[in-house]
């Protein structure tokens, strides 16, 4: 099971840190690993709120274990089943994006 990331620009303070995590994730991972979504969609979350403030994004972990994910149970149902075998790139693009985005903010 391959790690999948879609990314979602939520609220127009979004798009640089968008755009940074799109990059980090192709680098970390390479460009076969990322994805941006065509629809995007926002989670319950009004986090646009936030992006106003800092720069930011939401990033989706593909973690299914169904053969397709689009026919993959709900994450909040009963029959949600995830592999675990993605937490460890997971782990490895949250803490490539906090080392560049501290880089970036040492040498601003």
């Amino acid at each position: 099971m391959a790690l999948w990331i879609e990314l979602l620009v939520a609220g127009l303070g979004g798009l640089q840190g968008a755009l940074f995590a799109a990059a980090v994730v192709r680098d970390a991972l390479g460009p076969d690993r990322f994805e941006s979504m065509a629809t995007p969609i926002a989670a319950a979350e009004d986090f646009s709120r936030v992006l106003n403030q800092v720069p930011g994004c939401y990033l989706h972990l593909g973690a299914s274990a169904a053969d397709d994910p689009a026919t993959a149970a709900t994450n909040h149902g009963p029959y949600a089943v995830f592999h675990d075998s993605v937490l460890a790139d997971a782990s490895f693009v949250l803490a490539e994006l906090a080392r560049r985005a501290l880089d970036r903010l040492a040498a601003s």
